[in-house]
Formats: C-alpha cells, structure tokens, sequence
C-alpha cells in the first residue's frame, strides 16, 4: 500500500510540474522515518537543494534550532496528546515549512 501511494505521488508531482524527491534510504539507521543526526546536514542540503560552500552564512544555527524545536501538528507526550496548530513557519529566504 505504500508503495502505492508513493507512485500516487510521484505520479501527481509529474503532472503538476513539481519535484518529487526520493530520500535516501541510507540516511536512516535502525529507524526507518528519522534521518540519522549525523545526516542532518547533507540530507537537508540535498532535499533543499542547498549546494556546500556555495550558501555559507545564508541561515543561522538559530534559525536552525527554531525550526528543529517547531511542535509537530500531533504528539503525546507521558501518555498526553498535544495538537498545535500548523499555520506552517515563514522562512527568512521565503517558502513555508509545516511539521505533520
């Protein structure tokens, strides 16, 4: 069924005119939906299509942190569900991040 859906949206990518983008299944360890801290960097760098040294200075390790520390839009927390609101984070260079 997932792969289903992942052809679905590759699919509608193709159609819209929009980039799909396939993560790399190494950039996981043991767990298969969190890309390993140590990755961090070149996984995003590549997702947003940030090429090394060509970008120095253009975000904070602030900013960074800000993002990193964003509630996703449902969690539990010691057995308690917490909903926040996910009107999405404007970022500084433009473009909306939201957190499901």
């Amino acid at each position: 069924m997932a792969e289903q859906i992942d052809n679905g949206l590759a699919r509608l990518a193709s159609v819209r005119g929009l980039k799909y983008f396939e993560l790399h299944p190494s950039w996981y360890g043991f767990d298969p939906i969190h890309i390993r801290p140590s990755l961090w960097k070149t996984a995003w760098q590549e997702m947003l299509q940030v090429r090394p040294g060509k970008n120095k200075g253009s975000g904070s390790a602030i900013e960074g942190l800000k993002l990193y520390l964003r509630a996703p839009e449902r969690r539990r927390l010691f057995g308690i569900e917490q909903f926040t609101p996910q009107p999405g984070a404007m970022l500084p260079k433009g473009g909306r991040i939201w957190l499901y």
